[in-house]
């Protein structure tokens, strides 16, 4: 009797380690599928990415028909593979690169803030008083608010079409990178002070509540899967609809040359 009596705990203990073996086998095997899972989206989240102002300026610049870009404060021509895929001849606005001409871009080195220059350098670029459209992305926010609002003034006699900015969503601190003191932020904007002007304003570059305030745009928690956050919510959200909520936003307004 207990030869038996052992017997039968000694299968009933197998059975049951059989079973908690089969279902650790199981939390693995859907462990591993979770972990594939992340891994997955966390690359489609590297991909999709945040929503960035080429990503909006392509569509601006199909929907009016634009075919030439002055573009003020250029710098590495961000935009250059947007304008190459759209056939859109570009004259590039900065100091800080030396002129160069090739069939598609032209440099030249002038102050945004020359007027008389730039529209010089227009009607050398086009043969009118004009381009199709008028962009600068990142700039508005290193000028003196006198000066940002003498630009404002000042674009929409260059543009046949459409013009378009972009700039952080309020003061955004930046000193000078690698010694160049052009580099400093000097004014804040808000999408009201472009939405009074008459501009349309989407956001971009995520949701600014997660984000310093810097320049680095670098995130307030150090914690893994910001990133993925800031993308998840950014596009399942369609939070470029609230730019108030977004750490850069940008607005563009259509203008009627007469």
């Amino acid at each position: 009797m207990k030869f038996k009596t052992i017997g039968g705990l000694s299968l009933v203990l197998g059975i049951g380690t059989s079973r908690l073996q089969a279902q650790r086998g199981t939390c693995e095997i859907e462990n591993r599928f979770v972990r594939i899972g992340v891994s997955i989206i966390m690359k489609l989240t590297d991909k999709v990415g945040l929503v960035h102002q080429n990503e909006i300026c392509k569509e601006i610049y199909k929907v009016f028909n634009v075919t030439t870009v002055m573009d003020l404060g250029a710098g590495n021509n961000p935009q250059e593979q947007v304008c190459h895929d759209l056939g859109i001849r570009q004259l590039l606005i900065d100091l800080g690169y030396p002129e160069s001409n090739s069939e598609s871009i032209i440099r030249r080195r002038v102050d945004i803030l020359d007027f008389v220059k730039i529209q010089n350098e227009v009607f050398e670029f086009t043969g009118q008083t004009r381009v199709d459209c008028v962009v600068s992305i990142g700039n508005i926010e290193h000028l003196e608010r006198h000066d940002g609002e003498l630009l404002l003034d000042e674009v929409e006699n260059w543009a046949n079409k459409v013009v378009v900015f972009e700039t952080p969503n309020g003061f955004v601190h930046q000193g000078p990178i690698d010694g160049n003191q052009h580099q400093i932020h000097l004014s804040g904007w808000t999408p009201s002070d472009f939405r009074k002007r008459g501009y349309k304003v989407y956001g971009t570059t995520g949701l600014k509540a997660l984000k310093k305030n810097s320049d680095k745009g670098e995130y307030k928690f150090s914690v893994k899967g910001m990133r993925f956050l800031d993308v998840f919510i950014s596009r399942v959200f369609f939070l470029k609809f609230f730019p108030n909520l977004c750490f850069n936003f940008l607005a563009y307004k259509e203008v009627k040359a007469f």
